[in-house]
């Protein structure tokens, strides 16, 4: 055996020892023949066409990746399989999963909790195939569990579990750049739209283009109001920038002062500025048309800078009516309306696919098929063994309940036959539940197990503990449906 498999081993027996789930008296009851407690519920597999020759990688929304190597698949008797096959596969990865699974959890007499479990098949024309010798599936699995100390395991439906290996998770780098990402998302969503805010550098500006550049009309009508009242109509202010400098818009050179300009810092322009006391100003490009404005009094007391955009030559502006840029406008603003929704589309999309991606994987090549788990023992140093008794009004016995711990990582199965030999973690909100033939299920809730008298128990030379399991009216239509109802969210 080699030192890390023995080092692994060891580490094992030596947890066991430590966090075993029950005192010596606890008796092995586990049937490891796998039978979900309701069918309908039961995690359906994932089915994939694989041209066996040739071998295929297939993959999981969640971000899971089978890897079948090329004439991975024999029949029954060890021949050769060509042409097309089924791989068949499918995940567990929390304690209602398990539930419905029918999959055990106890490994020597103690409990496990798992990181994820996954049951792989292949089939060929409703027969079913065998893993080729040497041959194998690389199974890298998403595990939302990113701990390091899981162990390996496969189940044998007669000995129970049995240790393969050790298996080091590896950290999704996805995941980190989808949370950038949908951090930049959510910037976009929540940023505020800014009334329009259109400007120019200057009045004068406005009358050399209304009186194209006659300098008799443009002092004339100085002071004119028919011209300031139609550039508001456009929705125009002005500064008191007198001066600039040349810049490029669209391949050609424009003077700054006769720029139609769009303010995107959220700062107004003081009134200093507006009155025309700068001595100092400066205007960089930043990127595009998008410019860097700086302005200060001469002495520099004052200064102010402000992130700008050139959106037309003035000129362009009144060769249409304001009319016609308000319809414009409001055509402009329908389009950001669609690329916001756009926006908040891929928003959700993007969520709901990090809910889905595991925060680790953890990869195995198996050379066999069957069900697989990475899991470590369950700490319950302070178990308390008692006789149960477990009632359901309308139900004349019980046959089964399970123990679903808090960490909704371990399902502890307890048979009727068992009720002698059951286990009370005190420091755990764990949930009892049984399942009837019709899919309806009992809960003893989370609050009741926290009500009990657990040092009444541990005192008592024979403790006992009726258990009065509350029946929910309407079966459950899904696992989610039986996770709402154990969280009370229903």
């Amino acid at each position: 055996m080699k030192i890390a498999k023995y080092l692994q081993l060891l580490s094992l027996a030596t947890m066991g020892f430590l966090y075993s789930c029950s005192s010596s008296e606890t008796i092995q009851t586990t049937n490891y023949k796998v039978e979900s407690p309701y069918a309908k519920l039961d995690e359906p597999f994932n089915e994939f066409e694989l041209d066996v020759v040739k071998g295929d990688t297939f993959r999981l929304d969640n971000g899971t990746q089978l890897i079948v190597d090329p004439n991975a698949l024999v029949d029954a008797e060890g021949k050769a399989v060509t042409g097309t096959a089924t791989i068949q596969y499918r995940e567990f990865h929390d304690a209602v999963d398990v539930l419905y699974s029918g999959i055990p959890m106890d490994f020597k007499d103690r409990n496990m909790q798992t990181a994820g479990m996954f049951e792989l098949r292949a089939q060929q024309n409703g027969n079913t195939l065998q893993m080729a010798e040497g041959k194998g599936i690389k199974v890298k699995m998403a595990s939302y569990e990113a701990g390091t100390d899981y162990n390996f395991f496969a189940l044998d439906e007669e000995k129970g579990w049995e240790f393969v290996d050790y298996v080091a998770p590896e950290a999704n780098a996805d995941k980190e750049i989808l949370r950038k990402k949908i951090a930049k998302l959510e910037k976009k969503m929540n940023r505020k739209q800014k009334p329009k805010e259109m400007f120019v550098f200057d009045y004068a500006a406005i009358l050399d283009v209304v009186y194209k550049d006659n300098w008799s009309d443009i002092i004339a009508n100085k002071n004119n109001p028919t011209v300031s009242n139609k550039a508001k109509k456009y929705g125009l202010s002005w500064l008191g920038i007198s001066y600039g400098n040349y810049i490029k818009y669209k391949g050609n050179a424009y003077m700054s002062t006769m720029i139609l300009w769009k303010k995107h810092s959220k700062r107004s322009f003081p009134s200093w500025v507006r009155k025309g006391e700068i001595s100092n100003f400066k205007l960089e490009k930043q990127y595009g048309n998008m410019y860097k404005l700086t302005v200060s009094t001469k002495n520099g007391s004052k200064t102010f800078s402000a992130q700008i955009e050139a959106v037309m030559p003035l000129k362009y502006l009144f060769e249409k009516s304001a009319s016609y840029w308000k319809k414009n406008w409001k055509e402009g603003m329908k389009e950001i309306a669609k690329a916001e929704e756009k926006i908040r589309i891929e928003y959700e999309k993007e969520q709901a696919r990090l809910k889905m991606m595991a925060d680790v994987y953890r990869s195995f090549k198996v050379e066999g098929f069957g069900i697989y788990n990475y899991d470590k023992l369950m700490k319950e140093e302070d178990g308390i063994l008692i006789t149960a008794n477990f009632e359901m009004e309308g139900v004349d016995e019980l046959k089964e309940v399970f123990c679903l711990t808090d960490d909704n990582k371990t399902v502890i199965q307890y048979p009727h036959s068992n009720w002698e030999s059951v286990v009370l973690l005190p420091n755990n909100a764990a949930r009892f539940v049984s399942i009837l033939g019709d899919g309806k299920v009992g809960i003893y809730s989370a609050k009741a197990y926290q009500d009990i008298d657990f040092d009444q128990l541990r005192n008592s030379s024979k403790p006992t503990h009726k258990f009065e399991l509350v029946k929910v009216l309407d079966a459950p239509d899904s696992k989610d449906a039986l996770r709402a109802i154990l969280n009370n969210e229903v």
